[in-house]
């Protein structure tokens, strides 16, 4: 399992890639979207699994907005989320 510098993760600031930004949901602090002129094109969500381990267990990008690097600031943020929650590490799940 490849180890990540967590000092480094958590000294990153999000900044919005081409023209999306990136937010939280105002109801709840574990719903990422991403949106673009208005439109969501993507979303992520996040949860504590155990007190040391976060995880992305839901996520996507509509396809015309994919490879654009969204997905990647949702990783980013919820690394920054899971760090916030004390968590020492971040899965993300994706079915085979």
């Amino acid at each position: 399992m490849p180890t990540h510098d967590w000092k480094k993760i958590n000294a990153m600031r999000l900044t919005p890639i081409g023209r999306a930004k990136l937010f939280a949901s105002r109801h709840s602090e574990n719903f990422l979207a991403g949106e673009i002129d208005g439109k969501i094109v993507g979303f992520g969500v996040l949860r504590i699994n155990n007190p040391d381990e976060g995880e992305m267990f839901l996520g996507g990008i509509h396809p015309d907005f994919q490879g654009q690097g969204i997905y990647h600031s949702f990783l980013c943020k919820g690394m920054e989320w899971c760090l916030s929650k004390n968590a020492k590490r971040m899965v993300i799940f994706h079915p085979a």
